[in-house]
């Protein structure tokens, strides 16, 4: 892949590539008495209300789960591996994650085991809970400094960031993230959608 003469296409990494929270929340069910549905969970940056616990104990409980074999066994999202291969020929595709830097060599790992040859670059932005004072960085900084064309995301928050900095955005409809359509933003429901719209605008 010649991903210099490629337009970059920057990806979030859970809920987008890999299918994190049906997983975590089955993890959660099974280890600490919960019993929700991936539809209950309605609120994206307020997991102590959804989950019932204070966030000290909620991110241990993520980064117990970051050291399981659940985590080993998250499947990637529905139409995910066809649409990246697809994409990933004309494209240079690069993940922009929350995920904190520390938690590297696993998520890797995970992408090794089902997109092996399909990313150029990994950026970890050290937003999601557990940074441990790590420099956290906007998404929007990080697509500015990689030149990518177009975000995939499925957090408002992200969304609006990018597209309040004059790049296009694509949110994949998720439980948590219904109850806004950003200006800027295409709201879609499913990776063929996503490709489409790709292949036509970028």
């Amino acid at each position: 892949m010649q991903s210099g003469q490629m337009k970059v296409v920057a990806l979030d990494f859970d809920d987008v590539v890999a299918h994190f929270n049906a997983h975590f929340v089955l993890f959660h069910n099974k280890n600490y008495g919960t019993a929700l549905e991936y539809e209950d969970l309605y609120l994206y940056d307020d997991w102590e209300k959804m989950y019932g616990c204070d966030r000290a104990t909620m991110n241990d409980r993520a980064h117990e789960f970051y050291r399981s074999k659940e985590h080993k066994e998250i499947e990637p999202v529905p139409g995910a591996i066809e649409a990246i291969e697809h994409l990933s020929k004309d494209y240079s595709l690069q993940i922009v994650t929350s995920r904190p830097e520390h938690i590297r060599d696993v998520t890797l790992h995970w992408i090794e085991e089902f997109f092996p040859v399909h990313f150029d670059q990994i950026h970890f932005t050290n937003g999601f809970m557990g940074a441990d004072g790590a420099t956290v960085k906007k998404k929007s900084e990080v697509c500015r400094e990689i030149g990518a064309s177009i975000l995939v995301d499925d957090a408002l928050k992200h969304v609006k960031d990018v597209a309040q900095s004059g790049l296009p955005a694509i949110l994949p409809d998720r439980p948590w993230n219904r109850e806004e359509n950003p200006t800027g933003v295409q709201r879609m429901y499913s990776w063929n959608e996503i490709v489409d719209f790709i292949k036509a605008k970028i």
